[in-house]
């Protein structure tokens, strides 16, 4: 078995304290990086809105589905069975905030 010594070359307690303080560390980037993750779909979602908001009635439809984000200005036809063409068109995205940077003004 390997004997571990803390990185000042001490005991189990250094050790454990060493872990203790950098894993406050480690949560602390790891929530730092989620929130970045957060306001970067609120911006786009903001963005989004105001497009829909202007361009088309305030439709915005948004659909994660097992191959990526879509997310389109209009609501798509589910009862007459087009909405399924129209959501094939749609393109994917690995991201919400991919699919909705992706939206563009309709044509007129």
């Amino acid at each position: 078995m390997t004997n571990l010594t803390s990185p000042t070359g001490s005991n189990a307690d250094e050790w454990a304290l060493f872990l203790e303080e950098h894993s406050v560390v480690f949560a602390a980037v790891q929530i730092a990086t989620r929130i970045e993750a957060l306001e970067r779909v609120d911006q786009a979602l903001y963005r989004a809105c105001l497009l829909a908001n202007e361009h088309s009635d305030k439709h915005l439809t948004i659909f994660r589905v097992t191959t990526g984000w879509q997310a389109m200005l209009k609501t798509p036809d589910l009862d007459s069975g087009l909405g399924r063409d129209q959501l094939k068109e749609c393109p994917k995205f690995k991201s919400l905030p991919e699919a909705l940077d992706a939206l563009e003004k309709p044509d007129d």
